[in-house]
């Protein structure tokens, strides 16, 4: 469980930090509520693209070569 949970705060790291940045930015330009709604989809729709096409084609790889090892 430990490993898992470990895997998945390490995947969601860059998203964390992307929206953090770009939110102050936002933030100071636009104000505190259009930047939390419109920040808030924008890296949704970011980390459920990545999340579709990279991992998924990732973890393929890794079924495919055990597949192939066994």
């Amino acid at each position: 469980m430990d490993a898992i949970l470990k895997s998945i705060i390490k995947r969601q790291i860059p998203f964390l930090i992307g929206g953090t940045i770009t939110g102050s930015i936002m933030a100071y330009y636009y104000g505190f509520l259009f930047t939390i709604i419109v920040n808030s989809i924008m890296w949704y729709v970011i980390s459920y693209l990545v999340s579709k096409y990279y991992y998924k084609s990732k973890e393929l790889m890794i079924k495919n070569i055990s597949l192939n090892m066994s």
